[in-house]
């Protein structure tokens, strides 16, 4: 006699979920041997200022003669108080209170702060351009985001810059993926994998592509998302700001929903 013994599928876990697409988009920091020979620290905009500002710092203070330069005006994703200040403004009034309430350097910081960039590709093609407007060539760069953007960004960075090193020194600020907004972050970055033509995309695992559809449609049975105000496709389909898409053409959009979403 046989037992027959049914099996049990794996109970519903949006952390879960969670936790396998931050695998995927998080891009770890780069060896910190890496860093030498570095001169221009890019602090890239994002809903971290404190913390991306600070890691920022961290690098200066390794080698005072490195210049940091952040172009960032808004985004996507900008802190509400951005509608006051731009962001490059506000990582500048950060770095000074840093440096100024630090009384173990004695170097003065130099922050080349310019707020003309609305997204990641235009802070990528706007910052050499600025440093070369100051003088300054570029010899390798260190590359400032926060942990879930880091990857993207990096990969904007090799097909816009191939010529240009870079480094990848994320923040170290912690990402929650028990949060339902950080869920929906991560939802929302793996679409822009599948959207966005002007980025290098890397090839996404089935298994990321499930997890993705999976935690979207928890998301939108619980009201924290929806198609028509965070999936990329609406940006072809409503009123939105030229600034969250290049040059307004409408591209091919590849279906990350799923059959059920």
């Amino acid at each position: 006699m046989v037992d027959i013994v049914q099996s049990k599928e794996a109970p519903f876990s949006p952390i879960k979920l969670a936790d396998k697409i931050y695998s995927f988009v998080h891009q770890p920091p780069d060896p910190i041997e890496k860093r030498k020979g570095a001169n221009i620290i890019l602090l890239m905009g994002g809903n971290q200022h404190e913390a991306s500002a600070r890691k920022a710092y961290e690098l200066w203070k390794e080698d005072s003669t490195r210049v940091i330069i952040t172009t960032t005006k808004a985004g996507k994703f900008s802190p509400e108080n951005s509608t006051q200040i731009s962001e490059a403004d506000d990582y500048y009034n950060i770095l000074m209170n840093l440096r100024n309430s630090d009384t173990q350097v004695a170097s003065n910081i130099q922050v080349i702060h310019t707020p003309i960039s609305e997204n990641t590709i235009q802070e990528l093609k706007n910052f050499p351009e600025i440093l070369s407007e100051h003088g300054i060539s570029i010899n390798k760069v260190l590359l400032v985001d926060i942990p879930v953007h880091q990857k993207r960004a990096y990969l904007n960075a090799l097909k816009l810059k191939p010529n240009v090193e870079f480094v990848n020194c994320p923040n170290d600020s912690s990402f929650d993926t028990s949060n339902p907004d950080n869920q929906l972050r991560l939802v929302q970055e793996v679409e822009r994998y599948t959207v966005y033509k002007d980025m290098e995309t890397p090839l996404i695992p089935m298994d990321i592509m499930r997890a993705c559809a999976q935690l979207r449609r928890y998301l939108s049975n619980i009201g924290k998302y929806s198609k028509e105000r965070h999936n990329p496709r609406s940006l072809y389909e409503t009123n939105v700001p030229e600034r969250f898409y290049k040059h307004g053409e409408k591209r091919h959009v590849s279906d990350l929903s799923g059959s059920n979403s």
